[in-house]
């Protein structure tokens, strides 16, 4: 995640084809690589139904949970560091 551009790297999606020289001894040709897409075009996939889904808001306060919109389950997601 690229927070000052607001790009994402998904995985398997938006590959592109990039011609590289040959240099020295590394061998040239054409290699396809992963880019990066836009925070906005990123939707969240409900671990309960298993579709791309909204999200919304249920509770106040310290019992605010995040909800599908597709099956109305409450969405848990364990926060973890981006890799480099």
């Amino acid at each position: 995640m690229n927070a000052s551009k607001q790009t994402v790297l998904v995985e398997n999606i938006n590959m592109v084809k990039k011609h590289v020289k040959p240099k020295g001894k590394q061998a040239g040709g054409i290699i396809t690589v992963n880019r990066p897409i836009s925070i906005a075009n990123v939707q969240l996939v409900c671990p309960a139904c298993g579709k791309r889904t909204r999200i919304g808001f249920e509770g106040t306060g310290k019992d605010k949970q995040r909800i599908c919109k597709q099956c109305g389950v409450a969405v848990t997601t364990e926060k973890t560091k981006p890799t480099k």
